[in-house]
């Protein structure tokens, strides 16, 4: 396996699922009284923000895919950057890559 830069959300349904797995589960979001996301307090949220308007502003280095030995993608949407309560888990998908 190896990871590559990912690509823009392809719907909102993928942006939903990247932020509760990753977003709402970091010690970096936070989010104002209506419950919206504050962008300031994490560069991958602000600049999937900015990507919105400017495809070129999308932080492929920061959300990353994880790539099968054949070439296809086995996770989609991987935020490096995550600082969360499963950061076990989220581990052991990095430590995958690097053994092989």
């Amino acid at each position: 396996m190896k990871t590559e830069p990912s690509e823009p959300f392809s719907n909102g349904t993928e942006y939903m699922i990247f932020n509760e797995q990753f977003c709402c589960d970091c010690k970096k979001y936070k989010v104002d009284d209506e419950g919206m996301p504050l962008p300031d307090n994490c560069e991958v949220e602000e600049a999937i923000s900015r990507a919105q308007f400017d495809e070129t502003e999308w932080p492929a280095n920061d959300i990353v895919m994880i790539l099968n030995d054949d070439g296809s993608v086995k996770y989609w949407h991987i935020c490096t950057k995550y600082d969360g309560n499963h950061m076990e888990s989220y581990r052991a998908l990095f430590e995958d890559v690097a053994d092989e």
